[in-house]
C-alpha cells in the first residue's frame, strides 16, 4: 500500500513564494503535485505528495521568493510514511536572517488511521 501525507506550507513573508522539488526518492510523480506551486503572501497551500508503494518516499523543497528570487528556506522530508518522527524525519533550514522556518509532522488521527500530515511555516521578520 502507497502511503501519502498532505504538505500544508503557511507563507507568513512579504512576497509568494513557489516552492521547488530539489529531491525525491520514490515518490510518485516526483513531486510533482507540489513542484512549482506557489503560495501568495499570507496564504497556506496543501498539496498531497504520495510515496510509492512498499516505500517511505523522501522529497526535499526550497522555497523561493517572488519578489526577491531568493531562496528563503528549504524542507526535507526523509519519510512520507512517518513524518511524525522529529528529527529522523523532518529537517528545516532558513537560508535568509531574516527568515525563520518550523516543521512538524503528524500521522494517525482517532478519525484516520492513515492520516499523515506536513506543517511547514514559513516567516520573514520585518525589522
Amino acid at each position: 500500500m502507497s502511503s501519502s501525507v498532505d504538505v500544508i506550507i503557511k507563507n507568513r513573508t512579504g512576497q509568494s513564494i513557489t516552492a521547488k522539488v530539489t529531491r525525491h526518492s520514490r515518490v510518485e510523480g516526483d513531486g510533482s503535485s507540489i513542484d512549482g506551486k506557489v503560495i501568495p503572501e499570507g496564504d497556506n497551500g496543501v498539496y498531497r505528495v504520495i510515496a510509492k508503494t512498499k516505500h517511505h518516499g523522501e522529497l526535499d523543497l526550497e522555497f523561493i521568493g517572488g519578489d526577491s528570487g531568493n531562496r528563503l528556506g528549504a524542507l526535507k522530508i526523509r519519510s512520507i510514511k512517518d513524518p511524525q518522527e522529529g528529527e529522523e524525519s523532518l529537517e528545516v533550514s532558513a537560508s535568509q536572517d531574516d527568515t525563520d522556518v518550523s516543521a512538524m509532522g503528524y500521522s494517525n488521527s482517532p478519525v484516520d488511521i492513515h492520516f499523515r500530515r506536513v506543517d511547514f511555516l514559513i516567516v520573514q521578520n520585518r525589522h
